[in-house]
């Protein structure tokens, strides 16, 4: 009987697997020609600003100002009376100095404004129309 039922399960088995590749082969669609793409040319747009039509505006660097003290501290100085003998301890001030800073706090920056007071940073390199990225100066 264990024969008779490979026997069957082979026969089973192929037809399953003919009958998929028949499917695939006909599901298989046929193969359209390709177009050729399209290609349309971007118009060249310029969208900075020339120099000429700017003005430079100079935003000052900002400062921090101020003193600082340095003093060195003194040892303690001790004397001895030559006629009592007794010891006693000079204190004397601590030598200091008053010495100014100046920090950057902020750098100086350079910005351009159109005629309509707004900040542009799209500037032109020049007249012709070529782009430089937030250039100061």
């Amino acid at each position: 009987m264990t024969s008779c039922f490979k026997t069957a399960f082979m026969k089973t088995a192929s037809l399953i697997v003919v009958a998929f590749s028949l499917t695939a082969c006909a599901t298989t669609p046929e193969p359209t020609a390709i177009q050729e793409p399209v290609r349309v040319e971007p118009v060249a747009v310029s969208t900075c600003t020339p120099k000429s039509q700017l003005t430079r505006v100079v935003i000052p660097a900002v400062y921090k100002e101020g003193f600082t003290i340095n003093s060195i501290e003194n040892t303690p100085e001790f004397i001895t009376d030559p006629v009592t003998g007794e010891v006693r301890e000079i204190t004397a001030p601590s030598p200091q100095t008053k010495v100014p800073y100046k920090i950057v706090v902020e750098e100086e920056r350079i910005i351009y404004k159109n005629a309509a007071n707004v900040e542009v940073t799209d500037i032109c390199a020049d007249d012709t129309g070529s782009f430089i990225p937030n250039t100061p100066g």
